[in-house]
């Protein structure tokens, strides 16, 4: 029996996940959304950044829950997102094969800011 409320809320997440995506400069990636295969967490974030290959996955028992709110599911899909929006520092860090040069994390620091400066800074009062 399809449940057209969790299919409204699957959608939802989608969208969210993508806003954000977009917000955060991140379309570079190849991102898909799927049902999570283990439920232990509402949302899960598999990347692959040497490849820009990214899963992002949902706990369907968690959307099907009718008492799901909106603001839960923007939520999760900022938290997911934002694992992304990190996973190059991530990378450096736990990553020992990963190619890295002196600079890269400083670099990287850099990116993180500038993204933050066009998104965060406009939105803060100013005095």
């Amino acid at each position: 029996m399809v449940n057209l409320k969790f299919e409204k809320r699957v959608r939802f997440f989608e969208k969210e996940v993508f806003r954000f995506l977009k917000m955060f400069n991140l379309m570079n990636y190849d991102v898909s959304v799927d049902a999570q295969i283990k439920e232990s967490a509402l949302a899960s974030c598999y990347a692959d950044s040497t490849n820009n290959k990214v899963n992002i996955c949902y706990s369907q028992d968690w959307l099907w829950n009718n008492n799901t709110t909106n603001k839960e599911i923007t939520k999760t899909a900022f938290h997911e997102v934002m694992e992304l929006f990190l996973i190059r520092l991530r990378d450096f860090s736990e990553n020992v094969s990963m190619p890295r040069t002196p600079d890269c994390v400083d670099r990287e620091v850099h990116n993180i800011i500038r993204v933050l400066e066009n998104i965060v800074l406009p939105v803060l009062p100013l005095k």
